[in-house]
């Protein structure tokens, strides 16, 4: 069943029962199947990953923690902190909000690169390190949600180097 949601600058239909449905019919989240360090040091992060205001909106949403459809980063922001990015699926629509992409140029081929478009990703915070944006995107979408109409929440947070080896190593 749709319920309407307010989140940040978006206006959203959320059927938050087929998104657990969906994220209970899935054996883990993109890291685990991963398995780069990278990817197992946000596993062992993951508590930090997601602050309390977070943790509501997927629990509003329905999206259980730890079944990211993407994850990436560990970018070195300072001794010990590390950002990452990363996107989760719930089963609903934008009515209404920003857009989450913006063209910031266009790529002419040289022989290199291929013709493209260069986009930003603008977050609005949530809270602490934590930002999320909505896209009418269905990126790398698991299998459980099959033709679903979905919404993805896009994400960055920031993390400690959780892992005993050294980061790169």
């Amino acid at each position: 069943m749709l319920k309407r949601l307010s989140i940040l600058k978006w206006v959203v239909d959320a059927d938050a029962e087929a998104t657990r449905q969906a994220h209970a019919a899935m054996a883990g989240g993109d890291p685990e199947a991963c398995g780069c360090q990278d990817c197992r040091n946000f596993i062992a992060a993951r508590e930090y990953a997601y602050p309390p205001e977070a943790r509501e909106l997927f629990a509003e949403l329905g999206i259980l923690v730890g079944r990211e459809s993407q994850v990436g980063g560990a970018i070195r922001l300072a001794e010990g902190r590390y950002l990452y990015s990363g996107f989760l699926h719930f089963v609903g629509a934008i009515i209404e909000g920003p857009a989450a992409y913006a063209k910031v140029a266009d790529i002419k081929p040289n022989g290199r690169l291929q013709a493209g478009v260069v986009q930003s990703l603008n977050y609005e915070p949530l809270a602490g390190a934590f930002g999320l944006s909505l896209a009418d995107r269905r990126d790398l979408v698991p299998p459980p949600f099959g033709d679903a109409q979905v919404v993805q929440l896009e994400f960055s947070t920031e993390v400690p180097w959780c892992l005993a080896e050294e980061p790169g190593a």
